[in-house]
């Protein structure tokens, strides 16, 4: 890139404008005692992916699934950024002031009840799952205190919980594995989402 510039400068620099100068970053604000301890919390960015923002002393910072922990910058009292060209985001409140989710991308992430639901207990999960639409089936166990997937041609697949029964895969086309329920509250299957095209594949759970 840079011998191309140099070319370009050589041939086209008496016809090239000058180089605009860098515009000055934007300015920042300290956040209020009252958005410190409004904002933090989880939001469900879609299918196994959740963003949690926690304090900091009198910063926010922000944790998406898989990845480290980024402190935030406030360009206002409701929109935050991550440094070094990361995303920006926007909170939003009810009429009663409560915050409800985020804008991120332009899409809204729900904000999660602050107190999530009660951990089931993995063994509920074992079982066999088969997906008449894809032909496959896998097998969830129990292996060292945590929920594995198997099968025959992927070998064995760590499972995360994200929120409630939904799971994450290690495979990144298990990005969520969603266990659902019967009538009775029994495991009784679980949806696969990959991506935005690839979404709520069904595995009924046989035995």
């Amino acid at each position: 890139t840079r011998a191309a510039q140099q070319v370009a400068d050589v041939f086209l620099g008496d016809r090239l404008a000058p180089v605009p100068p860098a515009p000055p970053p934007p300015a920042t604000v300290q956040l209020a005692e009252a958005q410190l301890a409004a904002y933090p919390g989880t939001y469900r960015l879609g299918p196994g992916q959740y963003a949690t923002v926690r304090r900091a002393g009198n910063a926010l910072t922000a944790q998406a699934s898989d990845e480290g922990v980024v402190e935030m910058v406030a360009r206002s009292d409701s929109e935050l950024v991550v440094p070094n060209s990361g995303p920006s985001l926007i909170f939003r409140r009810n009429a009663a002031g409560g915050v409800t989710g985020v804008m991120i991308r332009g899409r809204l992430a729900p904000r999660m009840p602050d107190q999530g639901p009660p951990p089931r207990a993995l063994a509920e999960y074992v079982g066999e799952y088969v997906s008449d639409e894809l032909q496959a089936t896998y097998r969830v166990e129990l292996a060292n205190d945590a929920l594995v997937m198997r099968h025959r041609r992927h070998g064995v697949i760590t499972l995360t919980r994200r929120w409630g029964e939904d799971f994450g895969g290690s495979l990144q086309f298990l990005r969520s594995v969603a266990f659902t329920r019967d009538r009775r509250g029994r495991v009784n299957g679980f949806l696969v989402n990959i991506d935005e095209r690839s979404r709520d594949v069904r595995f009924a759970k046989v035995r």
